[in-house]
């Protein structure tokens, strides 16, 4: 049972970033050959063709390629590649979100060195992206890090804190998702308030 080839990522929540042209594999593991005009990659996605059209064309236009591109629906797509998988009819590319990704790595092979390394990764992108998409895997009983995906969007959620004010409240560090975030908030909300006009009135003194 073959699995795909190359995962391209596309986060759910979309800040777009410089468009990167990923698709460089074909199913046999083996780049494309340039001008050779009969090569075609299988892609398949739950998002509109529109969105990535003008990639894709680049894409062809530069590399002789056809990208064939196949809209799945969301609710079954997990089940669609199951599928694929085991009638050996599997896409060359997966479009999908970064949570989809991790839930079913077991499906998928990870990028060979040539397309990505686990450097370039966290040479390149943001830390979240090697967090989520580098892993150490056990391959002919040596460990080794894989790269799972790459990202054609990033959204960073930056969290900005001040440092001041929470070391008054005797917090090292910021919340570390959004549960405890509002959590805090709601019990730290009076406090910080004080703090904010306190700092604010030493502020205008001072001047």
């Amino acid at each position: 049972m073959n699995k795909v080839q190359v995962i391209i990522i596309a986060f759910s929540i979309i800040i777009v970033i410089a468009a990167i042209i990923i698709f460089s594999l074909m199913s046999s593991g083996e780049p494309p050959r340039i001008g050779d005009g009969t090569s075609q990659l299988v892609v398949w996605g739950v998002d509109r063709k529109e969105i990535f059209q003008s990639l894709f064309e680049t894409y062809e236009r530069e590399f002789k390629v056809k990208i064939e591109y196949e809209v799945k629906n969301p609710r079954t797509f997990r089940q669609d590649i199951i599928e694929a998988l085991a009638s050996e009819k599997n896409p060359d590319l997966v479009i999908a979100s970064a949570d989809w990704i991790v839930a079913n790595r077991e499906r998928l092979a990870p990028l060979p060195s040539s397309t990505a390394t686990p450097e370039d990764i966290e040479n390149i992108f943001a830390r979240i992206v090697a967090d989520t998409f580098i892993e150490t895997v056990t391959a002919q009983q040596k460990p080794q890090r894989v790269v799972w995906a790459l990202p054609l969007w990033i959204d960073p959620l930056v969290l900005y804190w001040n440092k001041d004010i929470f070391a008054e409240v005797r917090r090292a560090v910021p919340p570390p998702d959004w549960t405890e975030f509002t959590f805090f908030c709601s019990k730290r909300t009076p406090t910080l308030r004080h703090l904010y006009r306190k700092r604010r009135t030493n502020r205008k003194w001072n001047r």
